[in-house]
C-alpha cells in the first residue's frame, strides 16, 4: 500500500492494481488544515491551490471516496474498496500487479 499525494506525479499508479482517490469539499479541507496543522486560512488556501484538482485525481482513480465524515468512516470505506478488489481478483478477473 502506498499513501502518496504525489502518486500521479511519480507515475506510480501504473504499478498499482487499485488507486483510491480521497476527496473532501474545500470548506472541509480548510477547516481540517486549520485545526490539524495550525495553518491560517490563507496558508491553507495557498497549499490547496497547488494540488491537482479533485476531478483530475478522480479520473485517474479506480475508486473515489468522499471524506466528509469521521476517520473511522473513511477507513471503513477504504477497507471495503480493497476487499472488493481482492474478491474480484480472487475470481480471476484482476491483475497481478501489486496493490497500492
Amino acid at each position: 500500500m502506498i499513501d502518496a499525494a504525489l502518486l500521479l506525479d511519480w507515475e506510480l499508479e501504473r504499478e498499482c492494481d487499485l488507486v483510491i482517490a480521497v476527496r473532501a469539499p474545500e470548506a472541509v479541507q480548510l477547516e481540517r488544515l486549520e485545526r490539524d496543522r495550525g495553518w491560517d486560512r490563507d496558508e491553507a488556501r495557498r497549499r490547496l491551490a497547488v494540488q491537482r484538482p479533485d476531478d483530475e485525481l478522480a479520473a485517474a482513480a479506480d475508486v473515489v471516496l468522499d471524506n466528509i465524515g469521521s476517520r473511522e468512516a473513511l477507513a471503513d470505506a477504504a477497507r471495503a474498496a480493497v476487499r472488493s478488489r481482492l474478491e474480484h481478483r480472487a475470481r480471476g478477473s484482476g491483475s497481478d500487479a501489486p496493490a497500492c
